[in-house]
């Protein structure tokens, strides 16, 4: 059995600067925890900690960009040539909950550039706004153009966490 580090409860009379070792900028203007406590009410990673999405101080934070860096290439692709944008959605959503299910990091749908539609690409636009609405849902981490551009490319690059 791992032995785990003791966490001390703090209440509002603890010196904070003797806790963590750290001299006050201005010895007579010392915050009480209190006072730091309200401060911090605003900060982006205190709200995330009350939230309890941050599980640990310890982990490194990795951005999404760096961490994509790590993703290997395309592991499986679907093409939805040929399908309306009603079924190139709801093909493309589940394609990507089974290879999630599958264990997969990275996969490739191929939109097309809408060279055969009569009224112009339909599918990529379609697909687009899926893609930002899985990552804004938490489902996918993120996406990208496979060519950089939505005019140059005719497929789109998905990465699952």
């Amino acid at each position: 059995m791992k032995k785990g580090k003791v966490i001390k409860n703090i209440s509002k009379s603890d010196d904070f600067y003797e806790m963590f070792d750290v001299k006050p900028k201005n010895l007579n203007e010392k915050e009480s925890f209190e006072e730091l406590l309200k401060a911090s009410e605003n900060d982006p990673i205190m709200k995330k900690l009350q939230a309890g999405k941050i599980k640990s101080f310890n982990k490194k934070i990795i951005f999404v960009k760096e961490r994509i860096k790590s993703y290997p290439q395309p592991q499986r692709k679907l093409d939805l040539h040929g399908l309306t944008s009603l079924e190139a959605e709801a093909e493309t959503e589940r394609f990507i909950s089974v290879a999630m299910s599958d264990g997969l990091k990275t996969v490739r749908v191929i939109t097309g550039k809408g060279y055969h539609s009569l009224s112009g690409p339909v599918l990529r636009d379609k697909i687009e706004i899926l893609a930002n609405l899985l990552k804004k849902n938490g489902k996918i981490l993120s996406w990208k153009w496979e060519k950089k551009y939505k005019e140059k490319s005719g497929s789109i690059v998905f990465f699952l966490y």
